[in-house]
Formats: C-alpha cells, sequence, structure tokens
C-alpha cells in the first residue's frame, strides 16, 4: 500500500471530510463538494466523482515514489522503519512483542559460477548464521523465474523466534557476474499482505 492511501480513505470517510475542508492547506478543493443542504443529487454525484478522481491523482502520485539501493529500486513498504547500512538496507515492522516482519535487500556481490551454489550460500549468511535456529538447507526451492533481466531463484524455509516457528524467504537474484538478494521473515500471517504489496515493487536499474 503506498503512502497516500491512508490519508485518502481517511478523507473520503464521512466524518473527516468536513475537518478537512476547514484545512488551509486543502482550501482550494472547497469548491469540489456540495453543501449538505443540497438537494441537486446528479450535481452532488458529478461533484464528488471529480473530488475523487483529484484525490486519487494524487494518491497514485504518492504511490509512485521510489527509492534506490544499490541495483535496486523499490516502494518503502507502508509503516515500516528503515535503516540503512553500506551492506544492506532494511524495512521493520514490529505491530506486538513476538510478531514482526523484515524485508532486507542486500549488496550485490560477485556471482558464482553455479546458480544452486550460489543461493545455498547466501541462505547460509543471510539465514542460518543469523536467524535463531533457522533450517539449514531451504524447505523449498523455486528456480528459473526472469525479473526484469534478472534470474530469481526463490528459497523458503523457517526459523524460531521466541519459541516461535517463522517463515523466511530468501529471492536470490543473478545477471552476468553479479547477485544479490532479498530476505523476508515473517513471525505471522498477518505480514504476507506486506509482503505481497512490497514484493511486486522491487525492480532494478537499467545497466
Amino acid at each position: 500500500m503506498g503512502r497516500g492511501i491512508p490519508f485518502f480513505f481517511y478523507l473520503l470517510s464521512d466524518k473527516k471530510i468536513i475537518p478537512f475542508l476547514r484545512d488551509k492547506r486543502y482550501a482550494e478543493l472547497s469548491p469540489l463538494l456540495c453543501c449538505t443542504n443540497c438537494g441537486n443529487k446528479n450535481h452532488c454525484m458529478k461533484r464528488s466523482i471529480l473530488l475523487y478522481l483529484v484525490l486519487l491523482n494524487c494518491t497514485i502520485q504518492a504511490v509512485a515514489q521510489t527509492d534506490s539501493f544499490d541495483v535496486f529500486t523499490y516502494q518503502p513498504p507502508e509503516f515500516f522503519i528503515k535503516s540503512e547500512l553500506p551492506s544492506r538496507v532494511q524495512s521493520n515492522m514490529i505491530s506486538t512483542s513476538i510478531n514482526f516482519c523484515t524485508i532486507t535487500l542486500y549488496k550485490s556481490l560477485p556471482a558464482n559460477r553455479d546458480a544452486m551454489t550460489g543461493i545455498i550460500s547466501k541462505w547460509n549468511e543471510q539465514v542460518v548464521k543469523r536467524l535463531n535456529k533457522a533450517i539449514k538447507k531451504p524447505a523449498r526451492i523455486m528456480t528459473e523465474q526472469v525479473w526484469d533481466g534478472w534470474v530469481s531463484t526463490l528459497a523458503i524455509g523457517n526459523f524460531y523466534q521466541n519459541k516461535k516457528k517463522c517463515v523466511v524467504m530468501l529471492n536470490s537474484f543473478r545477471k552476468d557476474s553479479i547477485t544479490t538478494c532479498a530476505v523476508f521473515e515473517m513471525s505471522d500471517p498477518i505480514f504476507k499482505n506486506p509482503v505481497q504489496q512490497f514484493s511486486p515493487n522491487i525492480h532494478f536499474k537499467k545497466q
């Protein structure tokens, strides 16, 4: 979900539309709405549709904003806290003391000759060595998907955090002689939706 969408729905809710119009920052949109005593239903409907289109355009512009890191371009996930190091950029959300979701994009490195050897090596470095009681090998590997000209390999497995079984997905990307990866860690299925929304917005800079 893009940054403009929660504001967009807040704006269109019945209880918030009038306080919105009292905000001087948005005074130029006031003529788009009829007064509450207007009796012309067609007139009101046309103005409501016009307001909807104006706000939708603002929302789309907000959604389209992207960040970049190393070879990646991406849209920051909503409500996640971002941290960046030279080796990676990470977005983190903690909903309770035990529920969390972490998305990490890693800096590109020289690729191994063999794609399968490469993903097992990444799994060992970014999953087994980092996460508590992570399984030594991926439970499932999906290979040979092409993503913006990069060969994508997805590895899925589990680890444990606070005695809770969690899911980790490592998406390895390879092009020519370089490789990189994105790692998704989830403690609960409630985070499936933000991960699914974020994943298609990962792209690569043209080289």
